[in-house]
């Protein structure tokens, strides 16, 4: 199933591919999506427009039910780049954002090491918990 926002890496990038008040790649606004643009090659153009995008979010907030539908759907599709413009373009909203979501969803901004931790951490417990009761099963007479 191709993504509604996926593009062949034949289709040609026309200025109405762009947002609003955006001719060219040129017109970035952040040093972020400059640098991006600096390491992509050609064919990865789909992704650094997708960028661009974002920085409109970022900076003209969605007031249409369409727009914001394509905002949610890339700042859920590259969080991590959304969220490195909103600090550059926007940094109290930036800090803001963190703040809040430290709160409800402290698991996005933990590190791979901890995440990494936890994850052995969960198992270690799950294999403690089929022992105990496999140990229960065997005292009942049952067979391994």
């Amino acid at each position: 199933m191709v993504h509604f926002l996926e593009r062949d890496e034949s289709e040609e990038v026309h200025s109405y591919d762009l947002p609003l008040g955006y001719q060219s790649f040129k017109d970035a606004k952040s040093l972020y999506v400059r640098e991006k643009i600096k390491k992509a090659e050609w064919k990865d153009r789909w992704y650094i427009v997708d960028l661009l995008w974002l920085e409109a979010c970022v900076l003209d907030p969605p007031r249409s039910w369409a727009y914001g539908m394509k905002c949610d759907h890339l700042i859920q599709r590259y969080f991590d780049d959304w969220l490195a413009i909103l600090q550059e373009l926007r940094p109290k909203d930036w800090r803001k954002f963190v703040e809040e979501e430290k709160k409800w969803n402290p698991h996005l901004f933990e590190s791979e090491e901890e995440r990494r931790r936890k994850l052995e951490r969960q198992r270690e417990e799950e294999r403690r918990e089929t022992e105990r009761i496999k140990r229960s099963w065997i005292e009942l007479g049952g067979r391994e």
